[in-house]
């Protein structure tokens, strides 16, 4: 998800190695006490964590982009729609540790149960698409990103 916000200017990818190095960053954990990633430090040295709070912290600076839709109805479809993708999660992450198993170890009546759930929950999305380019609005907006970091380890 982060990924998707590399040409934002206000914001740095830094490939983390090695987790444990994180740990030995005393100046990181006096603001990032639970050390997870991905986490986002703003250019005054804050730092912000978990993939919705960072959406929402680069969202809500790109002011020109309109990130978050153009009123505040469109505001909440968007944090409706975040919140949506946030729920394929669990469905995702089973399909993409199963993917990672090699071929003899991959139980196929457990992935295609997997695939068929999701097929199922990412029905509504579909259906609400139809005839549309984005998923709020006129422009790309958080909702777009958010479905689409979710949903791309699917195809």
């Amino acid at each position: 998800m982060v990924a998707a916000f590399a040409g934002h200017k206000s914001v740095k990818m830094v490939k983390v190695e090695d987790e444990n190095a994180l740990k030995k960053d005393k100046e990181l954990e006096k603001k990032h006490p639970s050390l997870t990633v991905p986490y986002l430090k703003t250019s005054s040295g804050d730092v912000i964590s978990t993939p919705t709070a960072i959406m929402s912290y680069i969202g809500r600076s790109s002011t020109d982009a309109k990130l978050y839709g153009s009123t505040v109805f469109e505001e909440g479809q968007v944090n409706q729609w975040i919140a949506w993708a946030e729920c394929l999660g669990p469905c995702m992450e089973g399909i993409q540790q199963m993917l990672f198993n090699t071929p003899k170890d991959l139980d196929m009546k457990k992935f295609n149960a997997l695939v068929d759930e999701l097929k199922k929950q990412v029905t509504p999305l579909n259906n609400y698409l139809k005839g549309k380019q984005w998923i709020v609005g006129n422009s790309v907006t958080m909702a777009d990103i958010a479905c689409a970091a979710v949903l791309t380890p699917a195809f």
